[in-house]
């Protein structure tokens, strides 16, 4: 637990300035998109599809949220994951037909999300705490 707080204090420290004013932004989806990690879609007469914005976004940012994400899914020499919850939400991605970068893309998403909420009520992140067979479930 201890490890992902300090994760998300060194992005704070890190990254704060290229995020600025947090009121800049509606929503998550905003940041995210600021971030290089919200979908783009491209199409006209009804065809079209959603690409990654990788060339639009703060690439510097997405790459502190990239590794971030690698940080909180990491499974440590004891056989446990850093942070349970998104551990079990990347397995159930996987689960789910998601390729692993793509699993990751949602991890990030949600990365975002939570950042944006701590940094929107000035909050603490508090590891939400996972039972193990909640966990079981997500994965089958």
């Amino acid at each position: 637990m201890f490890f992902v707080v300090a994760s998300l204090k060194r992005f704070s420290n890190y990254k704060l300035a290229q995020v600025g004013n947090i009121k800049r932004y509606k929503s998550a989806d905003k940041l995210a998109s600021f971030a290089g990690v919200a979908p783009i879609y491209q199409g006209s007469a009804g065809k079209g599809k959603n690409y990654q914005n990788k060339s639009l976004g703060n690439r510097e940012l997405y790459n502190v949220l990239y590794f971030l994400a690698i940080q909180q899914i990491y499974i440590d020499k004891k056989g446990q994951a850093r942070n349970p919850e998104i551990r079990a939400y990347f397995e159930y991605k996987i689960s789910k037909g998601k390729t692993k970068i793509q699993a990751l893309i949602c991890i990030i998403r949600r990365l975002v999300r939570i950042i944006y909420a701590m940094m929107k009520y000035k909050t603490a992140y508090e590891m939400p705490e996972i039972k193990e067979d909640f966990a079981e479930k997500k994965i089958s």
